[in-house]
């Protein structure tokens, strides 16, 4: 059964929010979304349907009163970005806990949801995956009619091998001279040292990077009790042990390594977001956008 990642209610919302939507670009870059070429004459492009959140400065009203509908001019200074989506598809990620989306899907329905209000923006959006090699999803387009394309590329996106974070290097650059926003959805599970020295060359001011950390309750909770076996979906390696006496072990190793991964991203000038699956994807995806309205 195919699944429509494309959350009709979801977009909704977030096409409600009063300030324009992915003025989460103009957030990340800490610039303006357009700009004007100081000295030179900024040429007319065409029209567009306005859009919720567009300056009603750049409506043109007698085109809107012919047509019934408010239009919004374009000029030649547009200038869209690049968004890359890279879903990480290693076995890992298929996992679930009880009653809960597993952190592949979930990723899928947050990929689905920002990749259309990106199209619908202008920007052209390309979606990728990744385990043992890089693997091309969704070519890049801005054409809002190719979303159902999307869908379909998601519906046969499944888990295999493990996660080689090596692979990304050099597939994640841009492919232009345009500054790229590079989202990167992965549970993290590898090497840490190996992750760090991926993302530092990953690391570049034409590219924006944002890490989507996928977390289960059973990660953050460790909710175990008594002997347990343990298998690594990756390498198929077993543990066992007594899981309560390891809990309090466990739990200080994981929050280190989360406070690590927010100091490193930040000295990098990463974003990093961290989603706990037993929370919806909407309310975790709206709070990510909406928290970049709060900044200068």
């Amino acid at each position: 059964m195919k699944t429509n990642y494309l959350d009709e209610h979801l977009i909704l919302k977030l096409s409600q929010i009063p300030i324009k939507p992915l003025s989460l670009a103009e957030g990340l870059f800490k610039g303006r979304h357009r700009s004007k070429r100081s000295g030179e004459e900024v040429e007319f492009k065409e029209f567009r349907p306005y859009i919720q959140g567009d300056d009603l400065k750049k409506i043109d009203w007698k085109r809107s009163a012919r047509q019934e509908n408010y239009f919004v001019k374009e000029m030649e200074d547009e200038l869209n970005y690049k968004v890359h989506f890279i879903i990480d598809q290693s076995s890992s990620m298929n996992q679930a806990s009880k009653g809960l989306l597993s952190k592949i899907e979930y990723s899928k329905f947050l990929v689905a949801a920002l990749a259309y209000l990106f199209v619908k923006q202008g920007d052209q959006v390309q979606v990728s995956s990744f385990s043992n090699r890089f693997n091309s999803i969704f070519k890049l387009s801005n054409n809002i009619q190719k979303m159902s394309l999307l869908v379909e590329s998601l519906n046969s996106l499944s888990t295999k091998g493990s996660s080689d974070f090596y692979s990304l290097i050099g597939n994640a650059r841009p492919l232009r001279s345009n500054k790229m926003i590079l989202f990167l959805l992965s549970d993290l599970i590898c090497d840490p040292n190996i992750l760090y020295a991926c993302l530092s060359k990953l690391s570049s001011p034409r590219v924006k990077i944002i890490l989507f950390h996928l977390l289960s309750p059973d990660e953050l909770d460790f909710p175990f009790k008594g002997e347990v076996n343990f298998i690594d979906p990756e390498s198929n390696d077993t543990f066992s042990c007594n899981a309560g006496q390891i809990r309090a072990k466990f739990k200080a190793q994981w929050e280190r390594f989360c406070n690590d991964l927010r100091f490193w991203t930040q000295k990098w000038d990463m974003e990093y977001k961290s989603f706990n699956t037993n929370i919806h994807y909407s309310e975790n995806l709206l709070d990510f956008i909406k928290s970049y309205h709060l900044k200068p």
